[in-house]
C-alpha cells in the first residue's frame, strides 16, 4: 500500500486531537497550515506508527511534566519534545528486550 501522506497526517492530527480532547477537556484549536506542516514533517520523519507512540506518550507526560503542564498541549510543543520523548520509548524498548535473545 503506498504511503498516502495526507491520510497520515489526518490520522495523527485525528489521534492528537482526541487525546487532547480526552486530556484537558477542551478541543484542540487546529492552525491548519502550520499543524499539518509539522505533524507532515514527524510522519515522514519516524513514520505513523511512531508518531502515534510518540503522541500517546507526549500526553502521558503532560500530567507528570511541570513545564508541559505550563506550556500546554500543542503540536508545535510535541515537535519541541520529541527528543526527549524518544529518548522514553527507546528505554521501554529496552526493558522489554531485556533477557531476550
Amino acid at each position: 500500500m503506498p504511503f498516502n501522506s495526507d491520510s497520515a497526517v489526518k490520522n495523527c492530527m485525528g489521534i492528537f486531537c482526541q487525546q487532547h480532547r480526552a486530556m484537558l477537556g477542551a478541543p484542540y484549536l487546529i492552525s491548519f497550515g502550520k499543524d499539518q506542516k509539522i505533524m507532515k514533517d514527524i510522519i515522514l520523519t519516524y513514520g505513523s506508527y511512531k508518531t502515534f507512540v510518540l503522541i500517546s506518550l507526549f500526553f502521558q507526560e503532560i500530567q507528570k511534566d511541570e513545564f508541559l503542564k505550563k506550556t500546554g498541549a500543542s503540536v508545535g510543543i510535541l515537535k519541541s519534545q520529541i527528543p526527549k520523548l524518544l529518548l522514553k520509548v527507546n528505554e521501554k524498548e529496552k526493558e522489554k528486550n531485556i533477557g531476550r535473545l
